[in-house]
């Protein structure tokens, strides 16, 4: 497996250095926005106070015989490396069809998440549905004009404009 969180960046750079990836994907990011959907916030650094991982990244680097620094990539792996021990719970937990969690988390990183509010503009924290319903013109405007949209705000857009139909 190859893990990284947003890991759609951490891919575009390695691909600039000529890696060619061979491996299954987990994105943590995106892992989390599906199995934390109720969270505000998915970022590293919030999900790492949210879930209280800095309570035991101490312990953890001890064991691993490393120092945390602030801003420090290490750091950053520590702390992903305990979002995914989360998210490994929380995948069983969800699906336990599915007797490798690491499965789940790779099949969620191939699945767009359903995104249910605005997070920014003129519609910030409104029901991305409610907004389809009231004012259509406004998300054929972000659809056609926002060429760089996140994906899954895309995905969610679109589903909310069929719906709507």
């Amino acid at each position: 497996y190859l893990i990284a969180h947003n890991i759609k960046f951490d891919l575009g750079m390695l691909k600039k250095e000529g890696f060619e990836n061979n491996y299954t994907l987990i994105d943590t990011l995106k892992a989390a926005r599906h199995l934390l959907d109720d969270m505000p916030h998915h970022r590293l650094q919030y999900l790492r106070y949210a879930l209280d991982l800095y309570m035991t990244e101490e312990q953890e680097a001890n064991k691993l015989g490393i120092t945390i620094k602030a801003h420090d990539a290490i750091g950053d792996v520590l702390v992903m490396k305990l979002l995914l021990s989360e998210l490994v719970k929380l995948a069983k937990a969800k699906h336990p069809e599915e007797k490798n969690p690491m499965v789940t988390l790779a099949n969620l990183t191939s699945q767009p998440v359903l995104v249910k509010k605005f997070r920014f503009g003129k519609y910030k924290g409104k029901y991305i549905n409610e907004v389809a319903a009231e004012d259509p013109g406004y998300l054929n405007w972000m659809l056609k004009s926002m060429e760089d949209m996140d994906e899954d705000l895309r995905y969610s857009i679109n589903k909310a404009m069929e719906a709507n139909v």
